[in-house]
């Protein structure tokens, strides 16, 4: 049985990774049904003769619904199950993409434990290049859609002309992809109704992916961010500034008002000014609480940048004091062995920190 283990490269490249001995081991439940739901889709062809089915269509109005049976050819069926295997497409995507080919990219990926398989390579594309994958998408699976539903429909509506027929298929794919409907054309076949559903459920989730991209493009950058962030704060600490400027110069009129024999009117006047000021006061205080709270992401980000600075500068200091400690024991080093004496002091000094060295 070891001889049949090069029919199954994915075997050989699990037992790589496992550095198992018997290709048994790593054959698993999954593997297999994975393997033979693959052979039984790339099985599908449609070839010459091979007979009829009943296929049904409902012709639908408003009073009744009239069922008639025709005899289809079931290369019209294999034809349709072909396209099953569209996921070969994902594979071909993988296989010949960038990050797949680049062993850099994959090695940073096998690092953090990420794998580079068609949804990192889907996710990649939409991040990159959101407008064009979302075009091209939409342009193939509009045409084989619409050909798809003409295969459906086709033998129930002789009296149309084929290019009528796929022009009509493409009206009614477009439409029913944008989630609208006009009753012009109505899918006459179960086959028909399916792939309606399924536009609308896959024109929906396009229509998703296009807001949420649109909805990225139009946020403001982190820069685009501070700048109004800061802006906004000084108009805050500005427009505060002169609230309690005017809470303080009503205080004042009303103290001159009050040590003067100035008229009860004016007292009154200025008594009013003071408390509108008090609450002008309050209002810009509770605008700085509000958008305290509003900015408070902003305000953790400075906090980390902050400490990652704060622990910088320690590694810098301690990198700093143990230079300095090595400075000062090769200074005492150099003071022990060149103490300042008399010229023969000094020379039997050095002789014998030769002599100790040369020992």
């Amino acid at each position: 049985m070891a001889n049949y283990v090069p029919l199954f490269p994915l075997f050989q490249l699990e037992l790589v990774d496992c550095g198992a001995d018997d290709w048994r081991i790593v054959v698993t439940s999954t593997r297999v049904y994975q393997l033979l739901t693959e052979v039984l889709v790339c099985a599908f062809c449609p070839m010459p003769g091979t007979g009829d089915f009943n296929w049904t269509f409902v012709e639908a109005n408003r009073y009744q619904h009239l069922y008639s049976t025709k005899k289809v050819p079931v290369d019209v069926l294999l034809s349709l199950l072909m396209l099953c295997r569209v996921y070969l497409v994902g594979r071909f995507m993988v296989l010949h993409s960038k990050q797949f080919q680049d062993a850099s990219t994959r090695t940073l990926a096998a690092l953090n434990r990420i794998q580079v398989n068609f949804s990192f390579v889907m996710k990649t594309m939409l991040d990159q290049q959101p407008i064009l994958f979302l075009t091209v998408f939409t342009l193939v699976f509009w045409v084989a859609t619409a050909w798809t539903f003409a295969q459906c429909e086709r033998l129930g509506r002789e009296s149309e002309t084929p290019s009528i027929l796929y022009s009509n298929a493409l009206w009614f794919i477009a439409i029913t992809f944008l989630l609208n409907g006009y009753g012009d054309i109505v899918p006459k076949t179960n086959c028909g109704r399916i792939i309606a559903i399924l536009v609308g459920i896959i024109g929906a989730i396009i229509s998703s992916i296009l807001i949420a991209v649109i909805s990225k493009k139009i946020l403001l950058s982190q820069g685009q961010r501070n700048v109004n962030h800061f802006m906004n704060d000084s108009r805050l600490t500005r427009e505060q500034k002169v609230a309690a400027a005017n809470v303080l110069k009503q205080t004042w009129h009303i103290y001159k008002c009050q040590t003067s024999p100035a008229p009860n009117s004016q007292l009154r006047y200025y008594q009013r000014k003071f408390l509108k000021a008090i609450h002008e006061f309050r209002r810009v205080k509770n605008k700085i609480r509000i958008f305290g709270e509003t900015s408070s992401t902003s305000a953790q980000q400075m906090s980390r940048l902050m400490m990652e600075m704060q622990n910088t500068m320690q590694r810098l200091v301690s990198a700093q004091e143990e230079m300095r400690v090595q400075i000062e024991v090769l200074q005492r080093t150099v003071r022990n062995h060149f103490v300042p004496t008399d010229g023969s002091s000094q020379r039997v000094m050095f002789a014998e920190s030769i002599s100790d060295q040369g020992l």
